[in-house]
Parts: C-alpha cells; sequence; structure tokens
C-alpha cells in the first residue's frame, strides 16, 4: 500500500460547490473539491445529541487514524488556529475514507464568513486547503433545512435556538440500551440496524413520549429502543435566557448489532 499523498495547501480547487443534503435526522452543508485530481468533501451537521457541530473531510487520499489524533484548522481570515481531536469511531458513508472531529461549543462554525480559507492539518502528512466562498449564503440554506426538520418534528425552531442549555442526560446513555436488551427473536436471527430516536423532554427533566425518526427496518428493534427509552432515560432540562427550565428535545441512535 502506497503512503498517503499530502495535499498541497496552495493548489486551487476547480469543480468547488456547496450543497445541503436533507436527511431524516440532520442536515449537511457539504463543500465539494478537488485536489491533485482527487474529490474531496467536507461536511458539517449540527450535532443534536450534545450541542456544537460534527465535521467530516471525505477523500481516497486522506491518512486514517486508529485512536483519537490531534488536528489543527485554521480560517483566514481571520486566521486563528484551533485544535480538535479527530474521531476515528464515527461512522463513515460507505466505507470512505474520512476525518472526523467535534466542535463542541460551534466555535468553527461560528467563525466562518465569506471568501476564507480553511486549512486543515495534522499527522501522516495530513494537509489540506479549499476556499470558501458565498459561506454566508450557505449557512442560511443550512438553517433552512433544519427548520424543516424541526416543523416535522412539531419543534418551535426560533426556541430552539434562543436556548442557552439544552437538555442533557443525568445518567449514562450507553446503559439506556445493552446487547442483553436484544429481543430475543431478533438476536436469533442476527437483525441488526440503527435506530434514531427522538425524545420530548419536559421543564421537569422528564421524558414524555418517543418517537423514531429513522428506523433500523426492523419495527421490533425500534419499538424496544423506545420501550428502553422511556425505561431509563432521564435528563436536565433545556434552559432559555433568563436561565427557566423550558421543554425541549433529544436524539440520539441505538446501534443493533449482533457480537460476533
Amino acid at each position: 500500500m502506497t503512503a498517503p499523498a499530502s495535499l498541497s495547501a496552495t493548489e486551487p480547487a476547480p469543480e468547488a460547490r456547496w450543497e445541503v443534503n436533507a436527511g431524516k435526522t440532520k442536515c449537511r452543508l457539504i463543500r465539494h473539491f478537488t485536489l491533485s485530481g482527487q474529490k474531496y468533501r467536507l461536511e458539517l451537521a449540527q450535532g443534536w445529541s450534545f450541542g456544537g457541530y460534527d465535521w467530516t473531510l471525505y477523500g481516497g487520499a486522506l491518512p486514517t487514524y486508529s485512536s483519537a489524533t490531534s488536528i489543527t484548522i485554521a480560517l483566514d481570515p481571520p486566521a486563528p488556529t484551533h485544535r480538535f481531536k479527530t474521531n476515528p469511531h464515527m461512522f463513515y458513508a460507505d466505507d470512505e475514507r474520512g476525518i472526523g472531529w467535534h466542535d463542541t461549543d460551534s466555535r468553527l462554525f461560528n467563525a466562518l464568513r465569506d471568501n476564507q480559507h480553511i486549512r486543515i492539518t495534522g499527522a501522516k502528512k495530513l494537509d489540506v486547503a479549499l476556499d470558501l466562498p458565498n459561506a454566508s449564503n450557505a449557512l442560511k440554506a443550512l438553517e433552512a433545512c433544519e427548520n424543516g426538520l424541526f416543523t416535522s418534528w412539531g419543534i418551535d425552531a426560533k426556541q430552539f435556538r434562543s436556548l442557552t442549555a439544552r437538555a442533557e442526560p443525568s445518567n449514562y446513555p450507553g446503559r439506556w440500551a445493552t446487547t442483553d436488551d436484544y429481543p430475543q427473536a431478533d438476536f436469533a436471527r442476527k437483525n441488526e440496524g440503527m435506530t434514531t430516536f427522538l425524545l420530548p423532554v419536559g421543564p421537569d427533566g422528564k421524558v414524555s413520549d418517543c418517537r423514531i425518526v429513522d428506523s433500523s427496518g426492523f419495527p421490533s428493534l425500534d419499538q424496544r429502543t423506545c420501550e428502553l427509552m422511556l425505561a431509563r432515560a432521564a435528563f436536565r432540562a433545556a434552559k432559555d435566557g433568563n436561565g427557566r427550565a423550558v421543554s425541549s428535545f433529544y436524539i440520539n441512535k441505538v446501534y443493533w448489532k449482533v457480537p460476533r
């Protein structure tokens, strides 16, 4: 296997364009670009579960990391640098090679302006740069897409964006659904899939309902997911600009997978 190529930080990026992808559970803002004849794309999407934004860079010449690795992101102008840890446990589409990181406090997202350059550097000769023209219109398109999702979920987008604190789990989500909770018939048949759920959370932190926003493909797994969430999930309520506890929501997923 040949070593991943280093991508020049000064090479122009023809065929670059923005697009917004509206999925069942999130909207992704995507920037396509080409370097050294290779196609790449940069994706960002709001992290409903933990706040901030999830960023992913996809491309065939990217290095792979088996553990969390530091990367540096620079936006120019104003040219501050931001350091993040890559997430080697992210699920990449169609086994694509990707590098992901979580912008927890949205500082990178909030710094986006028109006519900037972004440069991503790190270990194993990672060095990628691209232009970000017309970012303001792209961000407006992303917001419009998210507003459509909120409407479909029965959520007030304006209220959600005004929150100073989101609903946060008060117990460990990793214990809400475990392999021991697998429905016996699904386990025997090796039925597997990802169930994405939405939980309305009241001002008292209690869960009032469970909705499946993206099915695993097996109704019994989806039903079991909601049974477990209603029985085990507990929260600290979201807060508005006055510090008052208010109603909000929480989205996450359960990956039902039979141990091998």
